[in-house]
C-alpha cells in the first residue's frame, strides 16, 4: 500500500514513487493529452467518431453494451472514460490521439515512474508483461494539472473538474464525505487492486489525496481502507 496525502500546511506519505499496475487511474493522464491536443487544435472537441465492432472491449463502461453502434464527439469520449471508467472510449482515444503523444504528455508533466504500455482490456499485453504503471507521487503531480495555469487552458481545465465531479464510481474516496466536503476523482480497480485518487476540498480548503494497493485477497478490505481514509480527511478539511 502507498498513500499522499496534500494539503498546503503539510504532506503525509509512503511509498509515493512505489510502482503499481494503474488500473484505470492512467485514464487521468488520457484525458489530460486529449485536452491538450483540443487546446493546441490538433482534434476539435465536438469531432464525431463512429464506434466500430472492432472497438468494443468488455470491463467497464457501456458503449459495448449499446443495442446499435453510436456515433460519439470527442468530448462524450472522454466523458464517458473519466465517469464510467468506460474501455472501449478510452481505447478510441488511445487511437485517436496516439499512445506515443500521450507518453510524451506524461513525460513532459515530468512523471518518472508512469507508462502507457498497452490499451484497456489487453489480456495479451498484460500476459507479456507490458502493463499500464504508476506511483502516487505521479498522480499527485497529474491531479495539480486541473489547478496549473501553464499546462492546460482554463476551459480544459473546468471541463475535467466538472467531469471528475460528477463521477460516477463512489465506493471509495467518497463514500463517506460530509455533506459540506466535496471531491474530483479517478478511482481503479483489477483483481487484487484498488486504487483512487482525487481532490477533496470544501470552500477554504483542499487536500490532494492518493491511495494504491495491491496484493489484496479480496478488494472489499481495501474499499472499506479508502473510504474511512476519504472520511477522515473530509472531517479534518471541515473542522
Amino acid at each position: 500500500m502507498s498513500y499522499l496525502f496534500e494539503t498546503p500546511e503539510e504532506r503525509i506519505e509512503q511509498g509515493a514513487t512505489n510502482v503499481y499496475p494503474s488500473a484505470s487511474t492512467i485514464k487521468l493522464l488520457i484525458a489530460v493529452e486529449a485536452c491538450r491536443q483540443i487546446d493546441s487544435g490538433v482534434i476539435l472537441v465536438q469531432q464525431t467518431i463512429a464506434v466500430k465492432q472492432s472497438d468494443l472491449v468488455g470491463g467497464d463502461g457501456i458503449l459495448h453494451v449499446y443495442p446499435y453502434l453510436p456515433t460519439v464527439t470527442v468530448k462524450e469520449l472522454v466523458l464517458l472514460m473519466l465517469i464510467l471508467s468506460d474501455n472501449t472510449a478510452t481505447n478510441m482515444l488511445i487511437d485517436l490521439l496516439g499512445q506515443d503523444r500521450i507518453q510524451a504528455c506524461i513525460n513532459d508533466l515530468g512523471l518518472e515512474n508512469t507508462q502507457l504500455n498497452r490499451q484497456m482490456m489487453d489480456i495479451q499485453a498484460s500476459a507479456e508483461g507490458r502493463d499500464n504503471v504508476i506511483t502516487a507521487a505521479d498522480l499527485l503531480t497529474c491531479l495539480k494539472v486541473l489547478y496549473r495555469e501553464d499546462v492546460l487552458s482554463k476551459d480544459s481545465r473546468d471541463f475535467l473538474k466538472g467531469s471528475l465531479l460528477n463521477q460516477r464510481m463512489r465506493d471509495k474516496l467518497p463514500s463517506m464525505l460530509n455533506e459540506e466536503c466535496f471531491i474530483l476523482n479517478k478511482p481503479g480497480h483489477l483483481r487484487g487492486i484498488t486504487h483512487d485518487c482525487g481532490v477533496l476540498f470544501t470552500h477554504h480548503k483542499r487536500c490532494y489525496a492518493v491511495v494504491l494497493i495491491d496484493g489484496l485477497e479480496h478488494n472489499e478490505y481495501g474499499r472499506r481502507l479508502i473510504a474511512d481514509l476519504g472520511r477522515i480527511i473530509s472531517e479534518v478539511l471541515t473542522q
